[in-house]
């Protein structure tokens, strides 16, 4: 039987879907950053990503991150761990060893090779990027004033592809249609709308920014999709580069003429943790209802349940 304290499980694949351009990269740096941030400030737990060997990663500093090349598959270890002595925050203590599929944007968009493939059907978690400065021009609305679409790529890499709603439609569909058909156990899909420093709008629900931004025919496939049992599709608005208040006004850190961040030491990422977090919580209340073998598992797993302390999950 397994043990309950065995906490490391398999590595839990998380795979990312985006066009080129839409930020799969500097998302996974900014998540780094952002645990820093939690561990100093959250009463409750220490948060940390290593590599798999527990080493220390430079998350912290300004990333250097070029387009992805080729297919990636990098392994970390996460672990929250408590603060407190307390059965509450014993049964809340988790480590994650957690392989990162990334793959360069033009792969990921017409899935035409075999290992792209192959690391999105293989992975029960996938990150699924929305990022409305990937639209044509026509379609594109809402974005900061005083910028330029092909101000917000890197000069150095390959000029991305802009789509129609349709097109943009299109791909997500193709994609939802070939994990829904691969489900060997439950799917989660983190839906998230990137780069919202660059929008005019702020609190509002991720769902009214995806019928906003991609149209109602997006946010429908959507609903079709998280109908089909054992799919499970969650929404977050993110952004890797955040906010910064200037002059009273809160605005976007991205730097237009650079590619870069305005002010690195103010670099305060946007709720990028709030995907990794909800696969987190989802693996860990799986693990302990299941823990102990049939008979404990039955016997106690609600009880542990009752003592989880909940990852802060935010939508937007």
């Amino acid at each position: 039987m397994k043990s309950y304290q065995k906490k490391i499980d398999d590595i839990s694949k998380i795979a990312m879907w985006g066009p080129s351009g839409s930020g799969k990269s500097w998302l996974i740096h900014a998540f780094g950053k952002t645990l820093l941030k939690y561990s100093m400030t959250d009463t409750d737990f220490l948060y940390e990503i290593t590599d798999k060997d527990g080493r220390p990663l430079d998350f912290y500093s300004l990333p250097n991150v070029k387009p992805t090349a080729t297919i990636e598959d990098q392994t970390f270890l996460f672990r929250r761990r408590g603060k407190k002595i307390s059965e509450a925050h014993r049964i809340s203590s988790h480590s994650h060893h957690i392989s990162i599929v990334d793959n360069k944007g033009s792969s990921l968009s017409s899935l035409s090779d075999m290992a792209t493939f192959t690391s999105l059907m293989d992975s029960p978690n996938i990150i699924l990027l929305l990022d409305t400065s990937l639209q044509q021009r026509e379609h594109f609305l809402h974005i900061e004033s005083g910028a330029d679409k092909e101000d917000l790529f890197d000069i150095d890499s390959d000029p991305p592809i802009l789509f129609t709603p349709e097109e943009y439609k299109s791909l997500v569909a193709k994609l939802l249609q070939l994990l829904s058909k691969s489900i060997s156990g439950e799917r989660h899909i983190a839906v998230c709308l990137t780069k919202v420093d660059l929008l005019r709008v702020r609190g509002r629900n991720p769902t009214e920014l995806v019928r906003m931004f991609f149209g109602a025919d997006m946010y429908s496939l959507f609903r079709e999709y998280s109908s089909i049992p054992n799919i499970n599709i969650e929404f977050f608005s993110v952004s890797s580069a955040g906010f910064i208040r200037d002059s009273n006004e809160i605005k976007s850190n991205f730097d237009f003429s650079t590619g870069n961040l305005l002010k690195t030491d103010m670099w305060e990422p946007f709720n990028v943790e709030a995907p990794f977090f909800w696969f987190f919580e989802n693996i860990e209340r799986k693990r302990i209802a299941e823990s102990g073998g049939l008979f404990a598992s039955k016997l106690f797993g609600n009880s542990r349940l009752k003592n989880y302390i909940p990852y802060p999950i935010r939508r937007f």
